[in-house]
């Protein structure tokens, strides 16, 4: 038999959702009503929607924003960018040739064992 869920036994029931217990971060009087919003609409007004303004801090963004620099500056950052992969490839590399050098005399056994 499945249990039917009704006014008289819905405390019975487990609650399948969670609350929510963070802070609203509503702004009064900022939302429209569903008549003005259809009303603006059928007149081709904007719905007054906010657009937040974003304020950009160099530290946490060293990167300048590419839509505003022009070829020159877009091809030096590429070459910047370059050089510096080059170089951690390199020293990537270096420590490789290093690593492999020491190996080989750790693993070699020394050369009394050997005869």
């Amino acid at each position: 038999m499945i249990p039917i869920k009704n006014y008289l036994n819905r405390d019975s029931f487990p609650k399948k959702y969670k609350a929510f217990t963070m802070p609203s971060e509503t702004v009064p009087d900022q939302s429209l009503t569903m008549r003005q919003i259809l009303d603006r609409y059928a007149r081709g007004l904007p719905l007054d929607v906010k657009t937040p303004i974003w304020e950009e801090d160099d530290e946490l963004n060293p990167l300048p924003d590419v839509r505003t620099l022009d070829l020159t500056e877009k091809h030096d950052m590429l070459k910047s960018a370059q050089d510096e992969l080059n170089a951690i490839k390199t020293k990537m590399a270096e420590k490789r040739k290093k690593k492999a050098i020491i190996e080989p005399k750790i693993i070699d056994p020394p050369a009394q064992l050997e005869n």
